[in-house]
């Protein structure tokens, strides 16, 4: 499984433009797209307890983990 961070951080946020990945997709009515993203948030957020997530923690062992 490949992880987007940026998509997973701003899911709920809006960027600069006023847009947010997930409800983008949703209006573009992607909605498989948009369903994985949801996945991923759920995923992450069940895993780490929140999504503050740094790129700089994401190594080899949390990687490990996370597949767990």
């Amino acid at each position: 499984m490949s992880i987007n961070i940026d998509v997973i951080c701003y899911k709920f946020t809006t960027f600069k433009n006023g847009e947010s990945p997930f409800y983008k997709a949703k209006e573009q009515k992607r909605y498989g797209y948009a369903e994985s993203i949801q996945q991923v948030y759920n995923s992450l957020l069940k895993f780490n307890k929140h999504l503050e997530i740094l790129f700089s923690e994401i190594d080899i062992q949390w990687l490990k983990r996370y597949e767990l």
